[in-house]
C-alpha cells in the first residue's frame, strides 16, 4: 500500500471531545454559592433561505451570517464558582472552515428548562480553530456580559480532545470501598466518588458515582467509560480517585484519596497513529505564502471587465478573504509574504515573482486586510504583462520551505501552504512539474484557484490525487497540490472556496512530519 495515498472522498470528520471548566464566577446567590450550568451553541452558516428556530439564535462573523445552534447544556455545579464540568460536547473539526461557536454559563436556582428566570453569569464566542491552534488544544479567556462588554466575572477554559474511533475502546469498571471511615455524628457515612486527572495542573473530573446511604463497605454500580475520556489514549496517566462523605446540608467531607495508572488495566498496548489535532495540540504552526496572477490577460484592470477591476470586491479578492480567514488562526505573527508574477516593473523589467507591497527585502503583509491593501497598491504601479509562469513563485516558496526544513526540530514544527491564484494555463509546466516534485521533500502544500473562465485542464495535471507528479526518473514523494476553479462556486458562497481547497491539507501534513520521522509534541 502506498504509504501517501491515504486522502480519500470518503475521509471521516475529525471529531472534538469539548471539557468545560471556570474559575472564580460570580456569586448570585445569598445564603450558598452559585449554582453553575454551561450551554453550548454551534454556528451554522445561514443559507439564503434559512429559518431559524426556539433553540437558534442570529450573529454576524467576517462578514458571513451564522445561524446559532444549541448543542447541549452541562450538568448543574451546585455551590461551586469554580466548576469542572463533567458533561461534555462532540463537534466535527473541520480545518478548512471557519466554525464559530458560543458558550453560556448560568447560574440555576429551579428545575424549568429555560434559562430566562435564571441569573446570566457570562459568555464567550470563539472559533473552534482558537481553541485548537493553542498549546494543548487549551484556551482561557474572560467571561463577558450579555451584551459582549468587559466584566469582573471570572473566565472560561475550553480544552480539544480529538476523538479517534479507531484507537478509542470502552472500559468497564466497579468500585468498590471496604471499612471506609465513619464521618457522621448518629450513623454511618454516605459514600460516593469522583475519578479525575490532571490536565494542565487543574484535577478535571471524568465521572462521579451514586451516593449509597449509611454504608461503610459500598459496592457501587459498575460504569462504562471511554477509554479517550478516560485518559486521552495516555496508557501512563495516572487517575485520581476520591471518595466523599456526602452531607445534605454542607459540603461534602473527604475520606480517602488515591492514584492508579492506567495501563494496569490493560491488556495489551495499543500502537499509536498520530493526527493534524496533535501536531497542533503539540505547537504546530502553519503559515502561508500568496501569490497573484498579474498577466495581460486579466483585462485592464479600470475595464468593468477585467478581473482585477476594483469597483466591487473581484474573485481574486474573495479567494484571498475565504483562504486567509481560516488560516490565520494557524499563524501566530499574521505576517504573510505576497508576491505577484507576470508584470511590468516600473523599471520596466518582467517578473515572475515580485514583492505586492514594492519591498522585496521584506514581503511579509500584516493579515489580509495587509495582502488586499498590498494588492491594490501593486495594480497601481505595476503593468499586467505576460506570460503565466509558476516556477519563479514555486522557486521562493521552496526556499521559504527551506529554511523552515533547517529550523525544524522536535520542539519547532512548522508547515507552510503557498495559494497561486491564476487566471490562466501555464506556460512553463515543464518546469513548474520540475519544481512541485522538488517541493514534495519540504514542508510546503500548493493550493491553486483558478479565477476567471479560462480552460483550466492543465491544472488538474498538477493534481496529483490520482497519479504522483513525475519529472523524468524523479517522482514526487507525496502530493501536495490542490486545484480548484473559483467559479466552481457561485458568488454568495464564496467562502466554500476554502472548504474545497484546503481540506487535503490536515493529510498533508502528517504525511510530512511522518516521512520526516518527527513526532507531535506531547501535551504538558
Amino acid at each position: 500500500m502506498d504509504p501517501f495515498n491515504v486522502l480519500s472522498s470518503s475521509t471521516p470528520q475529525t471529531k472534538l471531545e469539548l471539557f468545560i471548566s471556570c474559575s472564580n464566577l460570580k456569586n448570585k446567590d445569598i445564603l450558598s454559592k452559585s449554582d453553575p450550568l454551561a450551554l453550548v451553541k454551534l454556528g451554522e452558516k445561514q443559507s439564503i433561505n434559512s429559518t431559524t428556530n426556539s433553540t437558534t439564535t442570529t450573529s454576524s462573523t467576517s462578514n458571513n451570517i451564522y445561524n446559532y445552534i444549541e448543542i447541549g447544556r452541562t450538568e448543574i455545579q451546585k455551590n461551586n464558582l469554580n466548576p469542572s464540568f463533567i458533561k461534555t460536547f462532540i463537534v466535527n473539526y473541520k480545518f478548512e472552515e471557519i466554525q464559530p461557536i458560543q458558550f453560556f454559563i448560568y447560574d440555576v436556582d429551579n428545575e424549568s428548562s429555560t434559562l430566562n428566570d435564571d441569573d446570566f453569569l457570562g459568555k464567550c464566542e470563539l472559533k473552534i480553530s482558537d481553541i485548537v491552534s493553542k498549546p494543548n488544544s487549551t484556551i482561557n479567556v474572560p467571561l463577558l456580559d450579555k451584551y459582549g462588554n468587559s466584566q469582573n466575572g471570572g473566565t472560561i477554559t475550553i480544552r480539544a480532545e480529538e476523538i479517534s474511533k479507531i484507537r478509542d475502546f470502552n472500559l468497564t469498571l466497579q468500585i468498590e470501598g471496604k471499612n471506609l471511615a465513619k464521618k457522621d455524628l448518629f450513623g454511618k457515612s454516605d459514600p460516593f466518588f469522583i475519578i479525575s486527572r490532571n490536565v494542565n495542573g487543574k484535577l478535571i473530573d471524568l465521572y462521579k458515582s451514586e451516593i449509597i446511604m449509611n454504608n461503610l463497605n459500598p459496592i457501587f454500580n459498575p460504569f462504562t467509560i471511554s477509554m479517550f475520556k478516560l485518559c486521552n489514549l495516555d496508557e501512563n496517566l495516572q487517575l485520581i480517585l476520591t471518595i466523599y462523605d456526602w452531607d445534605k446540608h454542607s459540603d461534602p467531607d473527604l475520606k480517602v484519596t488515591g492514584k492508579i495508572q492506567v495501563k494496569t488495566l490493560l491488556i495489551e498496548p495499543k500502537e499509536e497513529e498520530y493526527t493534524f489535532i496533535d501536531y497542533l495540540s503539540g505547537g504546530l504552526e502553519v503559515s502561508l505564502i500568496v501569490s497573484i496572477d498579474f498577466t495581460a490577460s486579466n483585462g485592464n484592470p479600470t475595464d468593468q471587465s477585467s478581473l482585477h477591476f476594483g469597483g466591487k470586491f473581484n474573485e481574486y479578492e474573495m479567494a484571498i478573504k475565504s483562504i486567509t480567514d481560516i488560516l490565520s488562526y494557524y499563524d501566530n505573527d499574521k505576517l504573510f509574504p505576497s508576491f505577484g508574477f507576470g508584470a511590468k516593473l516600473p523599471t520596466g523589467d518582467i517578473s515572475h515573482c515580485f514583492a505586492l507591497n514594492g519591498n522585496p527585502s521584506n514581503p511579509n503583509c500584516v493579515g489580509v486586510d495587509g495582502i488586499l491593501q498590498s494588492y491594490r497598491l501593486a495594480l497601481n504601479t505595476v503593468q499586467l504583462y505576460g506570460p503565466t509562469n509558476f516556477s519563479p513563485t514555486i522557486q521562493t516558496a521552496i526556499a521559504y520551505a527551506s529554511q523552515l526544513s533547517v529550523e525544524q526540530s522536535q520542539n519547532n514544527q512548522k508547515y507552510l501552504i503557498l495559494l497561486i491564484l491564476t487566471d490562466g494555463e501555464i506556460t512553463d509546466l515543464p518546469d513548474t512539474i520540475k519544481e512541485l516534485v522538488k517541493a514534495s521533500k519540504y514542508p510546503l502544500s500548493v493550493v491553486i484557484v483558478g479565477v476567471g473562465s479560462a480552460d483550466f485542464s492543465q491544472m488538474h495535471l498538477l493534481d496529483g490525487d490520482d497519479k504522483r507528479l513525475s519529472n523524468g526518473n524523479e517522482i514526487s514523494i507525496r502530493d501536495i497540490v490542490q486545484f480548484v476553479p473559483f467559479r466552481k462556486f457561485n458568488y454568495q458562497n464564496y467562502h466554500l472556496l476554502a472548504r474545497e481547497t484546503l481540506m487535503e491539507i490536515p493529510s498533508q501534513v502528517v504525511q510530512y512530519f511522518k516521512s520526516m520521522k518527527i513526532k507531535p509534541n506531547k501535551r504538558n
